[in-house]
């Protein structure tokens, strides 16, 4: 006969953070911290520490400074569908404040991981020789601490960019939300090779924000195109070769994006072309090319053998991303897809045709 097995009572201080009774959670964690401590299943991966829970939750500020100081290690362990503490600030929206604390956090946890903890104590004794122990831990429940925390994936294969990109996006309907550019800059500073990691979609963060969608709004439109150029910029100007390289997982190294093969459509300069990006981000990512030596326009994009001047006619893009394409790579106007029509071919197709 199968035992069965009772379900453990969660801890108090989890309880009065899902009640939300914030004056109640520091007055807890003040007598009891140890209940911060990340019980097996939160090092496993499969369940919240009490640090995210209060995150995701609402908690105000100085109640997640508590939490924190009572166990600086929450910061350190990763959900295996959720990602790290800083995947769950920007999923659910924290406050900008929120926000820089954790991206704050876990820049000097990282810090720690690689050795440089430091010897001071905070005030519940927490020092170099529980790091230690807390990694053990790890180790012996297959969840070691990454050296690179900030590299952490969600289940969707998604580092933190990934979410910062997205929530930039998203923060032109969110006025009080409009410094996540300050943190993005930041975390480029810290961590350039994120630019070059793929999702599981084979998507780096430089193609989900050129394939962002456009408002229908024209003052939000052309807002916008403004982000998407200044972050396609920074990308290239601080990781020039990973922002057109992608490493996927299951990949030992990095794989161009775009080197004329059959059926590449990851492509930055495809997506900038096929979702309508404006001029000044065309120009930026064909110079982006040069730098590395390649001739973006002269690719490959899709699997009916289109270069991009091929897409850039039949989405009807503005005349003057025309001639950027056109002038950087003029063979382009004469080179057949599949069906043997050139671009000049769906020019009369597209615009006197159609």
């Amino acid at each position: 006969m199968l035992k069965s097995l009772t379900p453990q009572p969660k801890p108090k201080l989890v309880c009065l953070c899902q009640a939300r009774d914030w004056d109640a959670v520091r007055k807890r964690v003040s007598n009891f911290p140890q209940e911060a401590t990340p019980s097996h299943t939160a090092i496993r991966g499969t369940s919240s520490t009490v640090l995210s829970i209060a995150l995701r939750l609402g908690a105000p500020k100085h109640v997640l400074q508590d939490l924190q100081q009572a166990n600086p290690h929450n910061v350190g362990v990763t959900h295996k569908s959720r990602g790290s503490l800083l995947h769950d600030a920007l999923r659910y929206r924290t406050s900008e404040e929120v926000l820089d604390l954790v991206f704050r956090w876990t820049i000097e946890y990282q810090q720690s991981v690689l050795g440089s903890f430091g010897s001071n104590r905070n005030r519940y004794g927490h020092g170099p020789s529980y790091l230690v122990m807390f990694q053990q831990v790890h180790i012996q429940e297959n969840r070691i601490v990454d050296d690179d925390l900030l590299g952490a994936r969600d289940d969707l294969g998604r580092t933190v960019l990934h979410c910062l990109v997205e929530c930039i996006q998203n923060s032109l309907l969110e006025p009080q939300r409009r410094k996540l550019m300050h943190i993005f800059d930041l975390l480029l500073q810290v961590h350039p090779d994120l630019v070059g990691v793929s999702d599981s979609d084979g998507n780096s963060p430089l193609v989900l924000a050129l394939a962002s969608p456009k408002p229908t709004i024209p003052e939000l439109a052309s807002q916008l195109e403004m982000l998407i150029h200044r972050m396609t910029m920074t990308m290239i100007e601080l990781s020039p070769t990973m922002a057109f390289h992608v490493k996927s997982l299951g990949r030992p190294k990095s794989t161009p994006l775009s080197l004329g093969e059959r059926g590449t459509m990851r492509s930055p300069l495809y997506h900038a072309i096929l979702h309508g990006r404006h001029e000044r981000t065309v120009e930026t990512l064909i110079q982006g090319y040069h730098q590395l030596g390649i001739n973006g326009c002269s690719t490959i994009v899709t699997p009916h053998y289109e270069v991009c001047l091929h897409v850039a006619v039949t989405m009807r893009a503005q005349h003057s991303v025309l001639r950027l394409i056109a002038k950087d790579y003029p063979k382009a106007t004469t080179a057949g897809d599949v069906f043997g029509l050139n671009p000049i071919d769906w020019l009369w197709i597209t615009h006197v045709k159609g």
